[in-house]
């Protein structure tokens, strides 16, 4: 429920290496953020974690997920 910056990491390593991922983010402080993906490969599992920092730059990374995409 706070303002926050986001990025989502992202690749087709597991455990995902963030240093060597690819990213998408946003500076601008919202309370939702969109990333849209392009240049993926069909039929392949990508990995992904979020972040996001707070103004005080208090920051928060969620778990690894998955997802895979479609032909």
């Amino acid at each position: 429920n706070e303002a926050a910056s986001g990025k989502v990491y992202y690749g087709t390593v597991n455990p995902l290496v963030l240093g060597s991922a690819a990213t998408q983010s946003s500076a601008a402080l919202a309370t939702t953020h969109s990333f849209g993906l392009s240049g993926l490969t069909a039929s392949t599992t990508y990995y992904y974690v979020v972040e996001s920092a707070d103004a005080s730059n208090n920051v928060g990374t969620s778990t690894q997920g998955t997802f895979t995409t479609t032909n």
